[in-house]
């Protein structure tokens, strides 16, 4: 073998490890996929944006967007599941499973979502965590939805228990009746919490949207209709 021919044969040697470490590597890093996709949902990835579809992995960090009339569902390894709602973004923060130190994490930053615990939360339930721009829920075994915005989040219990603080942990509150309803509120720069009464048909269609019959998934099913009486969390 001339040396021209050896030396091409150890560069294509090199270049097929690098490739395959590199595809385990991803493969290693995968925490979940796209379930279900309704019209154009992108994820933004290492300043990339990525269409997605039924079956597209997701990785942590992975930011999901949806448009005005789109939306996703994202199924992660432990079988936790989110509905991803239309005008919404999620940031999959942090995912371990089958390990020591399991733990899911996610920012919702707009938009309305629906959460559902998989078997991290049935494990370490103080290691699954929402945050939004005013407020952490604390996942406690759980299924509940939201509607996010900069300045508000509303948190409805469907089953199990949250735990659902404000930034500067002056409301802390521990839910377990399926129904309860809490809005957390930012007035001009203080962080502030309040129960807001007016259950208006706007914002319950969409909370009640974002988990809807759409999904075909077993766990996904429509929730049940919510009380509108609220409270400062249970006795």
């Amino acid at each position: 073998m001339t040396y021209l021919a050896q030396k091409t044969k150890d560069f294509f040697l090199v270049l097929f490890l690098t490739c395959l470490m590199l595809s385990q590597a991803m493969a290693a890093d995968k925490i979940g996929a796209i379930a279900a996709v309704i019209s154009k949902v992108t994820i933004e990835r290492d300043g990339e944006i990525i269409s997605v579809k039924p079956g597209s992995p997701v990785f942590e960090n992975d930011k999901i967007m949806t448009g005005g009339s789109s939306r996703a569902q994202v199924l992660l390894m432990d079988q936790t599941a989110i509905n991803v709602g239309q005008k919404a973004e999620i940031v999959l923060d942090k995912f371990v499973f089958n390990s020591d130190d399991d733990e899911v994490a996610l920012k919702v930053t707009k938009g309305t979502f629906k959460f559902i615990s998989g078997k991290v939360a049935t494990k370490n339930p103080e290691k699954v965590n929402v945050e939004t721009p005013v407020a952490t829920i604390g996942v406690r075994g759980t299924e509940f939805v939201g509607q996010i915005s900069a300045s508000d989040s509303t948190i409805a219990l469907l089953d199990g228990k949250i735990l659902v603080a404000n930034d500067l942990s002056t409301f802390v509150k521990l839910f377990q009746r399926p129904g309860r309803i809490v809005q957390l509120l930012e007035v001009c720069s203080n962080n502030v919490h309040s129960i807001d009464h007016s259950w208006s048909p706007h914002v319950k269609s969409d909370l009640m949207s974002s988990g809807s019959h759409h999904w075909h998934h077993q766990h996904l099913g429509k929730p049940p209709h919510l009380h509108t009486n609220y409270m400062q969390g249970d006795d």
